[in-house]
């Protein structure tokens, strides 16, 4: 019996290389909102599997703020 649990556990080892043990992040994107010289802007922004977040270039709105 020992024998089998020994192959078994070689070969999950063989699987399972490289495989990260973390959970990660949930993709989501959501826009990001400032105030600038007294107009907002916003940009759009992902959060990756990876949990970096990714951000696009600052739109001006005609919004005062």
């Amino acid at each position: 019996m020992r024998i089998v649990h020994r192959l078994g556990d070689l070969l999950l080892d063989r699987v399972l290389i490289g495989v990260p043990a973390s959970a990660g992040c949930p993709t989501e994107t959501y826009t990001d909102w400032d105030c600038y010289y007294g107009r907002m802007r916003k940009r759009t922004c992902t959060v990756m599997g990876n949990c970096t977040t990714s951000c696009g270039s600052w739109t001006q709105t005609p919004l005062a703020c």
